[in-house]
């Protein structure tokens, strides 16, 4: 079941139209790139856009299936006249391009309802870092991401900020709770990063980062308004 600043996050999220490529894309502030409706490439018409996202939302909720939102996604491109019958994914009706776009907005959606989870006070306590879990479940991980398997993150690390998952396109690395019990049997800590020695290492340039797209509140966390997301996006555009 959803949290509800995980609902909130999903429905309040940014409608950008735009016909900027994802190498432009990309280069948008975290704060914006994690509160944002991804599509991979912009799309620029509007009611495109929101016809899409809604099918996207609905498939995020767990209203409908995979399969059924991406039948739905390519029949409003379709009827939209934005199907060239390529394969790749720049044709915004093709398997490929719908599956990423399902696929990546639900994994974002998952860890913000994570990194809430896993900070509450009860669970920071139990729990005060994670383990890092490579390419789970993937016939082709990535040396990139592989390095990382196994490492014992205390939840603090600014390093977190950048590398959780998913921390690139189709990324399909995971993190686990880790008691400072375990963490010390298992050893192997990574040392805390210093926040200016983060960066962004995405092969493709992707960024998320759910700590920028919830508030924290004395009682938890809550997912920014879209009216506050405007004034965020206002204040870069």
């Amino acid at each position: 079941m959803l949290s509800q600043s995980e609902t909130d996050w999903i429905l309040n999220r940014l409608n950008i139209a735009t016909d900027l490529p994802f190498e432009e894309l990309a280069k948008l502030p975290v704060e914006i790139q994690s509160n944002m409706f991804f599509t991979y490439d912009g799309i620029e018409d509007e009611e495109l856009l929101t016809g899409f996202r809604k099918i996207s939302d609905r498939y995020c909720l767990g209203e409908i299936s995979r399969d059924e939102a991406r039948h739905l996604l390519r029949q409003y491109a379709t009827a939209h006249g934005k199907d060239d019958g390529s394969k790749g994914l720049r044709n915004l009706a093709s398997t490929a391009r719908l599956n990423l776009i399902l696929d990546q907005n639900a994994k974002m959606a998952r860890a913000v309802g994570q990194y809430e989870a896993m900070h509450r006070p009860a669970n920071l306590k139990m729990f005060p870092y994670v383990i890092y879990q490579a390419s789970v479940g993937s016939s082709l991980p990535r040396a990139s991401h592989q390095k990382y398997d196994g490492m014992i993150i205390d939840k603090r690390d600014p390093w977190l900020k950048v590398f959780w998952p998913p921390n690139d396109i189709d990324c399909n690395c995971d993190l686990s709770n880790c008691s400072a019990k375990k963490a010390a049997t298992l050893g192997s800590i990574k040392p805390m990063s210093k926040p200016e020695d983060v960066k962004i290492e995405s092969d493709s340039g992707f960024a998320f980062d759910p700590a920028a797209a919830l508030i924290r509140t004395d009682g938890g966390f809550r997912a920014y308004t879209t009216a506050e997301l405007r004034e965020i996006f206002k204040a870069y555009h």
